[in-house]
């Protein structure tokens, strides 16, 4: 796997605020190219300066001083030269005089040449004194004998990494329409340099608006301001520097002394982002294209910014009570749709029907019906464990529903004899008989009893197609999970515990449930052998909801095996969810990533059929749904192949 992260559609971009010196060109220009040189060693591809960095925002009338202007252009020319063998683009802020004119500008240098100059559109009064309004001004005037584009109408494109379009602007965030029109056009970094002095919260709030209209632009935003060496007769400067991408601030530093951030940015993000919001439907070409050829490093460069192990997990517990309830409210409305049915449901004392069952019990309790109304079996079959058994009925116990055992043995063995099939040949079809039986008990009762039966299968098991198709557990009246991953309803449990939500009594037997290893329970074991295992079958949930996630957003293979291992190969670095166990938070080798992305892939592409004919079941995250209604829709008969081939 090519481990660079330029390969795998990220560019390392970097804000920076150095010491300035008041009214020095030269000597700031020698400070740009120190940092510039230091950034191209590390592998950054967009390095941005506060505005007027060559002369110092402070300069006051000395900005239009002919020998200031002049200094400047001698210093730009310094930094154009230097630029020759580095690899960032530059953008560097300054006064320049156009005609008989002076603007506040930055310019945007590349390996050698001055791609263009961008002039500040809106000025506040003080900047009146000495700049003239860039708005409207788009024109080539000849700078060291090249003629050169100023303006703002124009984005700088990497031929070596499309998906890298930079656009510029000197304006606050939200001033003007250029950065909408920007983004239209394709643009996914936006640089925004900054000539503001610092108040109090001043950063905190830009911080804010940044972020914002990272969101609202689905884009990256990078963005400096002055700091050391600034005047402080009437101001204060922080050198605050930010680097935001799709409503996340991935990097910020504050500070009276020089700043510095890199991250590095997600392009492929960007573009999916947008064309889930149909931003390419309404693309249009308003933008002349600077084209340049980064030339990029090759080799590992590492990764600057976090990968979430766990990219379902919402952030808290306000948002574990939300989904939740939103399970909840969603249940209650089909049951009142549908005339104020009783809820059957199959428990075992495993983790799906246990949530399931909480949810029917949060619905009972919000409807005002009595949680008797919740008719609890467990059906248990040939590998059905004392262990399982005992913790469904504990549960239902507790929890106040209905509980009762209907042995499908018999049933189960009728049927294998009918077939012809021996009672111990422990193929599919012993497992799918025991499925299809107990599903076929339910949806009985359920027309007895005037229920509905309450499925329990996962968004997991439903992307790898771990369940029995048709009359087996594939089938419900309506999957309250369909919209949850196995990792985060082992977390909901845990934040069901943590809250005591339905007492202690119940907190304890949920506390057993997620000891207990995750299994089918259909082939017996003899004496002290290992009972079946479902991750020892198909892999671990931390790493299918991993690729999920990933999948579900449009990442090719080699990328979602590239973020897996930067997430899973450490189990000591990064963030672990609060209130995760220590005995859970384990590492994956590359080999194992590898190994399950594949099984992964497969799965996903072949067990499409039965999502096709899924039962209807709420949509609960941002991240994606299975639903062939409105979410993931594809052909039955594909194949892996075309992800197969993008794996090393």
């Amino acid at each position: 796997m090519n481990r660079n992260l330029y390969s795998q559609g990220f560019v390392r971009v970097g804000a920076y605020s150095p010491r300035i010196y008041l009214g020095q060109p030269k000597k700031n220009a020698e400070q740009v190219i120190s940092v510039s040189k230091k950034a191209s060693d590390e592998g950054v591809g967009l390095a941005v300066f506060p505005q007027l960095c060559l002369t110092g925002t402070s300069l006051g009338d000395l900005f239009t001083s002919n020998s200031m202007l002049s200094a400047v252009l001698d210093a730009l020319e310094q930094i154009i030269e230097a630029s020759r063998e580095l690899l960032p683009v530059i953008v560097v802020g300054g006064p320049m005089a156009i005609g008989a004119k002076t603007y506040n500008c930055s310019f945007v240098v590349h390996r050698g040449s001055l791609i263009g100059v961008v002039p500040k559109r809106f000025l506040n009064a003080e900047e009146k004194r000495w700049f003239s309004v860039g708005e409207g001004l788009e024109l080539f005037t000849e700078i060291f004998d090249e003629a050169v584009a100023v303006g703002s109408n124009f984005n700088v494109q990497a031929v070596d990494l499309p998906d890298f379009t930079i656009s510029f602007s000197l304006d606050a965030p939200g001033v003007g329409a250029d950065a909408a029109s920007a983004v239209l056009s394709g643009a996914t970094v936006l640089v925004w340099p900054s000539g503001a002095p610092a108040v109090a919260d001043s950063f905190s709030r830009r911080r804010t608006a940044i972020a914002a209209e990272s969101d609202r632009l689905s884009s990256a935003i990078v963005s400096a301001a002055p700091g050391l060496g600034e005047s402080t007769s009437e101001s204060a400067w922080s050198g605050g520097c930010l680097i935001a991408e799709n409503g996340e601030v991935l990097a910020a530093k504050s500070g009276a002394k020089e700043n510095a951030v890199t991250a590095d940015v997600d392009l492929d993000l960007l573009v999916t982002t947008r064309r889930a919001n149909d931003f390419a439907g309404r693309e249009r070409a308003n933008m002349a294209s600077r084209q340049i050829e980064l030339g990029a490093p090759s080799g590992d460069l590492g990764l600057q910014r976090s990968v979430p192990r766990q990219p379902f997990f919402p952030a808290g517990d306000e948002s574990y009570a939300e989904i939740f309830e939103l399970q909840a409210s969603a249940l209650e409305t089909r049951l009142s749709a549908i005339g104020g049915s009783k809820v059957v449901l199959g428990v075992s004392g495993g983790l799906d029907s246990t949530h399931a069952l909480l949810v029917a019990a949060e619905t009972m309790d919000r409807a005002k019906r009595g949680r008797d109304e919740i008719l609890t079996f467990t059906l248990p079959g040939f590998a059905t464990t004392p262990h399982t058994k005992s913790n469904a009925q504990r549960l239902a116990e507790a929890l106040g529903a209905s509980f009762e055992t209907i042995d499908i043995r018999p049933t189960a063995e009728l049927i294998l004899k009918n077939i012809g099939h021996p009672l111990d040949e422990y193929d599919v079809t012993f497992e799918n008989v025991q499925a299809g039986v107990r599903t076929d008990y339910l949806f009985r009762i359920a027309n007895q009893r005037g229920g509905i039966v309450l499925g329990t299968g996962d968004l997991s098991e439903l992307a790898l197609g771990w369940c029995t198709y048709g009359v087996g557990d594939q089938m419900s009246h309506y999957d309250i999970n369909a919209g949850l991953p196995k990792t985060l309803m082992q977390q909901l449990v845990r934040w069901v515990i943590k809250t005591d939500r339905f007492g202690a009594k119940v907190s304890r037997v949920l506390q057993s449930i997620l000891d207990t290893e995750i299994t089918p329970e259909l082939i017996p074991t003899a004496g002290d052998a290992k009972p079946q295992s479902t991750e020892g079958s198909i892999g671990p949930y931390n790493l299918h909801d991993f690729f999920l996630y990933w999948m579900l957003l449009g990442y090719e293979p080699t990328k979602i095996q590239f973020l897996a291992q930067h997430a899973w190969a450490d189990a000591s670095k990064g963030q672990w969810p609060d209130g995760f166990p220590e005995s859970s938070k384990v590492e994956y080798s590359a080999d194992e990533i590898n190994r399950w992305l594949k099984v992964f892939l497969r799965r996903f592409t072949t067990q499409q059929f039965k999502r096709t004919a899924s039962p209807s079941g709420p949509a609960l995250l941002g991240g994606g749904s299975l639903s062939p209604r409105n979410g993931w829709v594809a052909p039955s008969d594909a194949n892996a192949e075309v992800f197969l081939e993008n794996l090393d």
